[in-house]
Order: C-alpha cells, then sequence, then structure tokens
C-alpha cells in the first residue's frame, strides 16, 4: 500500500514514514497542502495522513479539498490537537479516522490495515524495481508518441509516471477512486507464451478532447463511427507499442489482436468484461498516462491483464 504522508514537520514525517515503512507499505512525503495536492495526482497513493496544524494550507482545509475530488480516498487525520470537536469537524470533512500524535501511533497501522484491499496481495515494487519498470514503459510511450506525432502532425509527449501492480479483484476500486466514469477504452488482446488483455482507458471528457485533435474540427454529437475508428487507431498504437516492448522484455514474440472500442462503459461491467476474456491472468499492471498534445494535457488509464507467474517473470527479467 503506497501512503503519502502530509506534515510540515520533518521529524513527523519522518516519524510516521519509519512506521509505515515498517509494516510494509510504501511511504510518501509532502512537507504541506500545495505538495499533497500535486502528489496525490501524480503518484496515486492508497491513503494519506494529513496534519491538522500547517501553514499556508491548513489539515481541515487540505482534507475538505481532496475528499471532494477523491471521494474513496482514504484520509486520516494525524494531529497532536485531539479535541472532540476538532475530531467531529474533520472526520465531517472527509477523513475516515483521528489519529493523535501523543497516543499510540501502533493505531495508524492497524487503521491501514483494515482500509479496503490492505493486504489483498498488491505487489509492492521496491524503488529500483519502480524505477526499471517506468523506465522500460516510457520506451515504449516514446516509441508511440513518435507514432501519434505523424497521425496529428504536431508535438506529442506521452510519459508513464508510476505503475501499480494488483490483483484483478481490487481494480474495480482502484478505478473508481481516481476516476468517476470511463469516457472511452480500447482493448487488445495478446497471445503467446504470455498471454492477456491491454485495455487503454480514458477519464470522461480526454478521449473526445483527443478525438477532436484528431479530426480537427469535427463536432458530430456523441461518437460517431469515424470517432470510434479514430479512437481504435490511437489505442492500437500506444497498446501495439506497450505489448511489443512486453514480449522484447520477457525474450518472446506475442501476436497481438484487433483494438475493440467501448464507449461510455462503467467501471465495473468494463473490469467484469475483462475478466471474461481474460483466461487465467489474475493480475493487472496499471499504469497512469500523460498526454501532452501541444499544450492540451490529458490523461488515460493502461491495464495490462496478466498471469501473477508472468508479472513475476517480467519483474525479474529487469536489470537492477
Amino acid at each position: 500500500m503506497r501512503v503519502l504522508i502530509v506534515d510540515d514537520s520533518a521529524f513527523a514525517r519522518g516519524r510516521i514514514a519509519r512506521l509505515i515503512t515498517a509494516a510494509g507499505h510504501e511511504a510518501l512525503q509532502a512537507a504541506g497542502g500545495q505538495q499533497a495536492l500535486q502528489l496525490v495526482a501524480e503518484s496515486l497513493p492508497d491513503a494519506v495522513t494529513v496534519d491538522l496544524l500547517m501553514p499556508e494550507m491548513d489539515g481541515l482545509a487540505l482534507i475538505t479539498r481532496l475528499h471532494a475530488a477523491y471521494p474513496a480516498l482514504p484520509l486520516i487525520a494525524v494531529s497532536a490537537d485531539i479535541q472532540e470537536a476538532t475530531q467531529r469537524e474533520v472526520l465531517a470533512a472527509g477523513a475516515r479516522a483521528f489519529v493523535s500524535k501523543a497516543g499510540r501511533m501502533a493505531v495508524l497501522i492497524e487503521i491501514l490495515a483494515a482500509l479496503p484491499g490492505a493486504g489483498a496481495g498488491t505487489f509492492i515494487l521496491t524503488l529500483l524495481q519502480q524505477d526499471a519498470f517506468t523506465e522500460m514503459m516510457n520506451q515504449a510511450m516514446g516509441q508511440a508518441a513518435n507514432a501519434l506525432a505523424s497521425l496529428l502532425e504536431r508535438r506529442v509527449l506521452l510519459t508513464v509516471p508510476k505503475t501499480e501492480i494488483m490483483p484483478i479483484a481490487a481494480l474495480t476500486e482502484f478505478l473508481e477512486r481516481r476516476m468517476s466514469a470511463v469516457d472511452a477504452s480500447i482493448r487488445q488482446r495478446f497471445q503467446g507464451q504470455v498471454g492477456g488483455d491491454a485495455a487503454l482507458l480514458f477519464p470522461t471528457g480526454h478521449a473526445e478532447i483527443l478525438v477532436r485533435l484528431v479530426l480537427e474540427n469535427t463536432e458530430l454529437p456523441g461518437f460517431s463511427e469515424i470517432e470510434r475508428a479514430a479512437l481504435a487507431e490511437i489505442g492500437n498504437i500506444v497498446l501495439n507499442a506497450t505489448i511489443s516492448r512486453l514480449g522484447d522484455q520477457l525474450g518472446t514474440r506475442l501476436n497481438i489482436g484487433l483494438p475493440a472500442v467501448n464507449i461510455n462503459l462503467p467501471i465495473p461491467a468494463l473490469l467484469a468484461m475483462l475478466r471474461v476474456a481474460h483466461g487465467e491472468a489474475d493480475h493487472a499492471i496499471v499504469l497512469l498516462s500523460r498526454l501532452t498534445v501541444g499544450e492540451v494535457h490529458l490523461v488515460a488509464y493502461l491495464i495490462i491483464l496478466l498471469p501473477e507467474a508472468d508479472i513475476r517473470r517480467l519483474l525479474a527479467s529487469l536489470r537492477l
């Protein structure tokens, strides 16, 4: 589990970080509210601890903003202010729990352990594995960006800043915590010595903006056949680059199927469809993809479904 610790005190952050890492979790740190907002957007934590007494943006304001933007994200207030009125206020603002800095801090680990999905088999990558995997995927995204730049006839930057690996059973909650809905999804199956599915998911509004860029001035309502075809081509470029890089890393050739496009499919329905098709795959690699086209910034989630044994092979193949 990745936990973001927000506290203006370096001493307090270090104390909580040591406690969290000793329990087997990954600790991220932010010295204030603005940095925390940025890290939540970029690093996709599974939970956030928030000190209440901080300069510039206090903890209550941060909890209020995070809860409004990410209603499913567990927020835990950690403070020396143990007044009952304070506790009621932060819980009303969206915090799941309150932990006293003056009390038994081990209760924080108990709270994390009780969160949905905790200890459900999620891979906790070392920093070296995270860096190596991110570098591998960014090489694939560089190839995809070049192909998209030719298609769009403008500069394209496509990067993958973070990677998560988790059981498929945890995928629905993970995605619903980060997206209210999926605008469009493109899926491609691959087979060979390694078999699974890859899918590209766009949050609401992002796929529509992208196809407008591809088709320039078209303003057809909804997604027309030509817009679906444009999405299929975009997905084909990104997913082919991803699957090809995966095969190269494992030293095998993979047969890649045709792209399938779905529009406005609810997350549970989309994942149910993937579960039917994934065969023996029981884990998901989830990558946040940042796509910049000229001055337009978009995001998409890239998902690769694989059996756990193949994911372990992939991790073992990384040169650390």
